[in-house]
């Protein structure tokens, strides 16, 4: 989301420098370019939904149509038109956008297709078939936002169906200020209930996680993830047909608990999601765990699943996805 705050007021700047006969410069341009291709790497082309990687508050800066700051496609039109970078032809340009640009079209490239790709500072994105996940495991060069190591979003058919909590507020009373940071209410393994980072004052961290991908490819038909937190736990993923497979395990030497969290989108059906020996649990009014933020300010009661494993070498299973096991999980209200 802050990606696209940049990126936006950089097409402002842009146009009133061009209006002027000047430019930015090759260097700058050059950055642009990369964050409209990751923009457009996860992306989805038919609503305009991203991964919540990091914090989200919702905040829009250009608001140049009447959809809503869920929906990225306009953003992306205006900055592919303004930089003159192809758009798929699987991602719908936004005409209203055009119209204020005074732009009719913007330039097309061929449609995306299924893949992995990683980045160096720590992320995978994957597509195959129906499924579509984002992945986060990397090392922190500047001040973290939210701590959340080997946390997945997955989107099936397009719609979101493990998602990040999102930021919801900085300064409500407790528990809620800050209360979507940590990694406990995050789609990330935890290790004998160990935060993986320590929280300071407002907005400073006193330390900082550190996760690795060490594979991310595509093998026949299949996509398959490998990344870890050094020392302490796993996380593999496969996806192959209509489910992806995620298999969390301690690594470390031994008897651990690892404890796994799934949070829902609050429109997701419960049949695509099945964990091994997991609780599907609902959110509370006096704990974050299972709320979705789909704005500053704004918090929706959602369900999730947790699912926990103690002894050496503990391991947890989930599949999510269409071809998901029809088991259901078993409900509780059990805290």
């Amino acid at each position: 989301n802050y990606m696209r705050v940049a990126l936006d007021q950089c097409v402002v700047a842009n146009r009133a420098l061009v209006s002027k006969g000047k430019s930015l410069s090759p260097s700058s341009l050059a950055r642009l370019h990369a964050a409209i291709e990751l923009m457009i790497d996860v992306v989805d082309g038919s609503h305009g939904r991203m991964p919540n990687h990091g914090a989200n508050d919702g905040a829009l800066v250009h608001p140049i149509t009447l959809g809503t700051h869920e929906d990225y496609r306009p953003s992306l039109t205006a900055a592919c038109h303004s930089f003159a970078h192809p758009l798929p032809a699987d991602i719908e340009y936004d005409r209203e956008t055009l119209a204020w640009l005074g732009a009719a079209t913007v330039e097309r490239a061929d449609a995306r297709s299924d893949g992995v790709r990683r980045g160096a500072s720590g992320w995978v994105n994957a597509r195959l078939g129906s499924l579509h996940l984002f992945m986060r495991a990397g090392r922190y060069t500047s001040r973290p936002s939210h701590i959340d190591p080997l946390h997945v979003d997955i989107c099936v058919d397009g719609r979101p169906v493990v998602v990040d909590p999102g930021t919801f507020s900085y300064n409500a009373p407790g528990p809620w200020r800050h209360g979507f940071s940590s990694a406990r209410v995050h789609n990330g393994p935890l290790v004998d209930g160990r935060e993986p980072g320590i929280r300071g004052p407002r907005f400073l961290w006193l330390e900082w996680p550190a996760a690795e991908i060490g594979r991310a490819a595509r093998v026949g038909g299949r996509v398959e993830i490998e990344a870890r937190v050094p020392g302490s736990h796993s996380r593999r993923i496969t996806l192959s047909g209509d489910v992806a497979v995620i298999t969390d395990e301690v690594i470390a030497t031994g008897e651990h608990e690892i404890r796994v969290l799934w949070l829902l989108h609050p429109d997701a059906g419960p049949a695509l999601l099945h964990c091994a020996d997991g609780q599907r649990k609902q959110a509370v009014e006096d704990d974050p765990i299972g709320w979705y933020a789909p704005a500053y300010g704004r918090r929706v009661a959602s369900t999730y699943v947790e699912a926990v494993a103690r002894s050496e070498k503990a391991r947890i299973v989930t599949f999510v996805g269409r071809g998901a096991p029809q088991t259901r999980n078993e409900t509780t209200t059990d805290r």
